[in-house]
C-alpha cells in the first residue's frame, strides 16, 4: 500500500513548483493603461490552459489508479472472506456428522418421544 502522506507532500511540492512557474510567467500590471483594462498575452493564456490541462490528465490518472488499487484490495477482501466462510461452514457439517455418517440432529431426534401426527380430527 503506498504512504499517501508522502504522495500528498510531493502533489504539494509539484502544484507550489506549477504556481511560482505562472506567476512568473504572467505580467501583472497594478494599474491599467489609460483607457483599458490589464490584459494578458495570448500566449500566456494558452501556456496557463496548457498547465491545467495537464494538471487535470494526471489528476485523471492518479484517480484511476487509485480506482483500479481499491478494486483489488476488495476484491481480494471478499475473496478472503469467502474463503473463510466456506470453511467455517464445512468445518461444522463435518463436525455435525460422526463416522458413521449419523447426524447428530438424527440422534436428537430419535431421543423425543413420538407424540404422533396431529391431523385436526382429534377436535370432533
Amino acid at each position: 500500500m503506498p504512504n499517501f502522506r508522502i504522495i500528498n507532500l510531493v502533489l504539494f511540492v509539484v502544484n507550489i513548483a506549477l504556481f511560482a512557474l505562472w506567476f512568473s510567467m504572467i505580467r501583472m500590471d497594478a494599474l491599467p493603461e489609460r483607457g483599458g483594462t490589464a490584459s494578458y498575452a495570448l500566449s500566456e493564456i494558452t501556456l496557463i490552459v496548457t498547465i491545467l490541462g495537464v494538471m487535470v490528465g494526471l489528476g485523471a490518472l492518479l484517480l484511476a489508479g487509485l480506482g483500479f488499487i481499491g478494486f483489488r484490495v476488495v476484491l481480494e477482501r471478499a475473496e478472503n472472506q469467502a474463503d473463510k466462510t466456506a470453511r467455517e461452514v464445512l468445518s461444522r457439517l463435518r463436525n455435525e456428522y460422526n463416522e458413521d455418517g449419523d447426524s447428530k440432529v438424527l440422534r436428537r431426534r430419535r431421543q423425543l418421544p413420538d407424540v404422533g401426527v396431529a391431523t385436526g380430527e382429534e377436535d370432533l
